[in-house]
């Protein structure tokens, strides 16, 4: 089987890393696209080799992609793609030639981007004091503190989705919200080129001085994984 890494528009490469299984990359060319690709890999002997080694071969397959990122435009494929024959591979290049050079045409001089927005926990305003009074207390009282500290959980709920959404009115329009990692509040995938990267650092880093209670972190240039579709 080949197993396909990326898409790219010619010229080829100058560049040909080692790839998965200790192979060198190659390129089929088809019109104005090119494939890099690695002949000759048995995925099922791959994926039955163990973790340790699945593992490895999909950080392989993540490095190659990020290393041919850095050289020009490409679309990168999931780790697993196929194909059972170089015919096979060079007739998708040929009827989906129009289609794919256009999305490299849209993607180009653009990188994606992860920003990560995370509350800073500090230690606890309320006295000890306080806190332990609270916790003795019983029938109507008791239940007035839980309800007051139910509210002001929600208050400060309410007032973390409002920062987060004006957080990601300062990205571009094409931005991805996906499920937060642990200990995450946002995690935002987005595209931007040389310039609104450099302009949205310093409207980050501004944000980041307004609101100190939040903890920003932003990636560096990425491949389009989500927005090659």
């Amino acid at each position: 089987m080949i197993y396909a890494i990326s898409i790219l528009a010619s010229p080829i490469p100058k560049t040909q890393p080692i790839g998965l299984t200790g192979k060198l990359i190659e390129y089929i060319q088809v019109g104005q696209l090119v494939m890099a690709v690695i002949k000759d890999v048995d995925m099922e002997l791959l994926k039955s080799s163990g973790e340790e080694i699945l593992i490895q071969a999909v950080l392989d397959h993540d490095r190659l992609i990020y290393e041919l990122f850095r050289e020009q435009t490409l679309l990168p494929l999931r780790f697993g793609t196929v194909f059972k024959s170089q015919a096979g591979l060079e007739a998708y290049l040929q009827s989906e030639q129009e289609q794919l050079l256009s999305k490299l045409q849209k993607l180009k001089g653009y990188a994606e981007y992860l920003l990560t927005m995370t509350a800073i926990v500090r230690e606890s305003q309320t006295p000890k004091s306080q806190l332990e009074s609270t916790q003795n207390l019983k029938g109507k009282d008791y239940l007035l503190a839980k309800r007051t500290k139910f509210f002001a959980e929600q208050t400060k709920r309410s007032q973390q989705q409002q920062e987060c959404e004006a957080l990601i009115s300062i990205l571009p329009v094409q931005h991805q919200v996906t499920t937060p990692q642990s200990g995450e509040f946002l995690r935002v995938y987005f595209l931007a080129n040389s310039l609104q990267i450099t302009e949205l650092q310093i409207l980050i880093s501004k944000w980041q001085l307004q609101h100190s209670h939040w903890q920003l972190e932003l990636s560096k240039p990425l491949p389009p994984y989500h927005f090659c579709d």
